[in-house]
């Protein structure tokens, strides 16, 4: 049977979202093509270019497709980001052994530099925990656009079960501790991880380099599935 929560977060909101976006534009064909060149304009100046994020929408296809061959339709509340070819696993598997399984997939998946396993073993969220976290990554960004002092198209927010990862590219420390400080002052997040990249790390990977090995990178002190009891808090900040 397939849960609500998935629906509302794979389907309906970016569903919603898009008709957001074509009554802004006016449903006109001249508004779509403003849309889409603005869309590319801001993409190619992100810090991994044009290039980039297309290497990264590719290795994003080939993860998803690999995770659905081991049993990724089994795993309702899993997110996949890609930054520079690094793999974001976050949300809920319900075993030790199916969040061994899809690291392994996904680190063996054509193009992947690292796998960021942030998964976590327990119960799948409500749909209410879905509404909250796609609210928390919305606000986290609207933040990040209107602070002059942050290349924001260099990052992205993902909010599982309030618990906010990063991933981006940070021009100096002074900006990642802006970024990270608005996620952390965003109402309802319990715990901020920060995966991003100082923009001249070596660890840096382009599209067009050899990878010879993966990176398996596992993050220590997630916090667990919310109790119930704490769905409409927004204090008990465990933030890092």
């Amino acid at each position: 049977m397939i849960r609500l929560s998935r629906i509302f977060r794979h389907f309906l909101f970016p569903v919603g979202c898009m008709l957001a976006g074509l009554a802004l534009a006016g449903c006109s064909p001249v508004g779509l093509v403003i849309g889409a060149g603005a869309s590319v304009a801001n993409t190619a100046t992100e810090d991994r270019g044009l290039d980039g994020a297309s290497s990264d929408t590719m290795i994003d296809s080939t993860v998803r497709g690999a995770l659905g061959r081991a049993g990724y339709g089994y795993f309702s509340d899993v997110n996949v980001t890609v930054r520079e070819r690094r793999v974001l696993l976050s949300g809920f598997v319900r075993s030790e052994n199916d969040r061994k399984k899809l690291v392994e997939a996904a680190s063996k998946s054509d193009g992947v530099a690292e796998v960021i396993d942030a998964l976590r073993v327990g119960p799948s969220p409500e749909m209410s925990d879905s509404a909250r976290d796609k609210l928390i990554e919305q606000e986290i960004s609207a933040g990040l656009l209107f602070d002059g002092n942050v290349k924001s198209n260099n990052y992205i927010a993902e909010s599982s079960q309030r618990v906010v990862f990063l991933m981006g590219v940070a021009q100096s420390q002074a900006e990642l501790n802006r970024v990270i400080a608005r996620a952390r002052n965003t109402d309802f997040v319990r715990a901020v991880f920060s995966f991003v990249l100082m923009k001249n790390d070596p660890k840096r990977v382009g599209p067009n380099e050899t990878v010879t090995s993966v990176t398996i990178t596992r993050p220590q002190g997630i916090p667990g599935p919310l109790v119930r009891s704490e769905s409409d808090s927004p204090a008990a900040k465990e933030n890092r």
